[in-house]
């Protein structure tokens, strides 16, 4: 998996999660702005939004069918509304049937985390 992501600091946690001989790239951006790109390269829909250290309002760029910042924001707030789950309770289950997204509950059992619906937010 690659994911690129620009940060002000890593954070810690990131190196303890890092498997041995892993590595990652950072930049400092504290002070800097920066432009997100959001893609699905298969299907064509993109989003792009500018971040700036010294503002909080961002105007988000979107286009195709799929509107990808709003699946990200619907999935942030899922994220808070469920108690900001830590990633090692989410796991992944693949069959021939398909793929699944579980997430463990307190008590061990798993559930389904079901897709979200960002106009249902």
């Amino acid at each position: 998996m690659l994911a690129t992501a620009a940060v002000q600091h890593v954070p810690y946690a990131w190196v303890e999660q890092t498997v041995p001989g892993g590595r990652f790239d950072g930049h400092d951006t504290r002070s800097a702005a920066y432009t997100v790109y959001l893609m699905d390269p298969y299907q064509g829909p993109w989003a792009s939004w500018r971040v700036e250290p010294w503002g909080s309002n961002h105007r988000v760029r979107q286009h195709g069918q799929r509107h990808l910042f709003d699946e990200v924001e619907a999935a942030y707030r899922w994220c808070l509304g469920s108690g900001k789950p830590p990633h090692t309770r989410f796991g992944l289950d693949v069959d021939r049937a398909g793929q699944r997204v579980q997430l463990e509950e307190a008590d061990g059992s798993r559930r389904r985390v079901e897709a979200v619906d960002p106009d249902r937010l």
